[in-house]
């Protein structure tokens, strides 16, 4: 059973992958969609650095530039029907909007949809992360209680209880899918080599905030 992922960096599409794989699924391609600048329907920050995520899993990666102009669903359908693989894997949770995405580019292709984590509630899916050894850090932030501090921060089981207050107080998703805030996954159990930055910066606008990252490499565990 061969597969392809759709991966942001962040921690629920290396999720989806990693529980893809432990359910057998032979992932041979990974791929990320680099978007416009400043189109808020996409994970943004470090996006790149999909490409030492798929060097430390051995598995193939591939980038596709999205320009804006032309219809995203469109756009997705023509990237997947290039492939043979029969399983499509997506890190999905509770985004209808995305999941109608997904669905609409797979129509008349020949290959399944394997979104794992569908449905799950956050609290419960994100306790999984971390019991499965994911090392995630907070790469932006967009939601009212998420400061300055959570730039670079990690996403750990202290972090995870500031959430769930904060999602109790102020409604922020604890999981971020409607962009609260996003992540960076640097290791994992199954990664061969971990993410190491070199380089990053902290930046601040008003009520929300980046976390960029110049330079990382991979280096042995």
């Amino acid at each position: 059973m061969d597969g392809i992922a759709l991966v942001s960096g962040g921690k629920d599409s290396i999720f989806a992958l990693i529980k893809a794989i432990n359910e057998g699924i032979n992932i041979k391609k990974i791929i990320t969609v680099i978007p416009p600048k400043d189109d808020m329907m996409f994970h943004h920050p470090n996006v790149n650095l999909v490409e030492l995520q798929a060097k430390a899993l051995k598995i193939q990666w591939i980038m596709e530039e999205y320009d804006g102009t032309q219809n995203y669903t469109e756009f997705l359908r023509e990237k997947i029907e290039k492939h043979t693989e029969k399983y499509l894997v997506v890190g999905a949770i509770k985004s209808n909007y995305q999941r109608k995405i997904i669905n609409n580019s797979c129509k008349s292709i020949d290959i399944e949809i394997y979104m794992p984590s569908w449905g799950k509630d956050e609290y419960v899916l994100m306790k999984e992360y971390l019991s499965y050894g994911l090392k995630i850090i907070i790469t932006s932030v967009s939601a009212y209680g998420l400061d300055r501090r959570w730039l670079g921060k990690s996403l750990d089981w202290g972090a995870l209880e500031e959430l769930k207050s904060l999602s109790e107080k102020y409604g922020v998703n604890m999981t971020g899918e409607g962009g609260e805030y996003e992540t960076l996954v640097v290791d994992a159990p199954d990664f061969l080599e971990r993410i190491k930055i070199v380089e990053a910066e902290k930046y601040w606008f008003q009520d929300h905030g980046l976390y960029i990252i110049k330079n990382a490499k991979l280096e042995k565990k």
